[in-house]
């Protein structure tokens, strides 16, 4: 039984993952591009809600006035 290298194994788990995909990527264009919208979508909502917490920690005030 021989031992295989990393970059050996990195290749063979490359191939089982581009293999899985052929079944888990749509093949219809209308549903990926659907796809890929509700993804860029549901980035934009996050990065826009880590904005908008970035920007009211940046205007509060250090000091609390009295």
């Amino acid at each position: 039984m021989g031992e295989t290298t990393v970059q050996e194994q990195r290749k063979k788990d490359r191939n089982i993952v581009r293999r899985m995909m052929e079944h888990m990527w749509p093949q219809d264009w209308g549903v990926r591009s659907r796809v890929v919208l509700g993804l860029g979508l549901l980035v934009g909502g996050k990065v826009n809600r880590a904005l908008n917490l970035i920007v009211s920690l940046l205007n509060t005030p250090r000091v609390p006035s009295c």
